[in-house]
């Protein structure tokens, strides 16, 4: 059974195993009257938007994660880019 009381959730696209968030978040917008606010962890949101029930919920704002790892991954890159070259490895 699924509570339908939650007035956040934090979700991630996805199955697991049976479950699809994406179904089950559209469930929630549709059905949860309590429901304020939705974050995807993830930058795409494609995966919610598609169902109708989650699209046309004006009441519940979705937020996202775009950008929020930018940063640390261009410092991943220019790393791993810097060892390569210097041979670290190897030492």
């Amino acid at each position: 059974m699924i509570r339908n009381d939650y007035d956040a959730i934090a979700i991630e696209t996805g199955v697991v195993g049976k479950l699809d968030s994406s179904r089950l978040l559209a469930d929630q917008a549709l059905n949860n009257k309590n429901l304020k606010w939705v974050h995807s962890f993830t930058a795409g949101i494609d995966a919610f938007v598609k169902y109708p029930e989650f699209a046309n919920a004006d009441h519940v704002p979705l937020t996202n994660a775009r950008s929020c790892f930018g940063h640390n991954l261009a410092e991943f890159v220019l790393m791993t880019v810097i060892s390569e070259c210097k041979m670290l490895r190897q030492m």
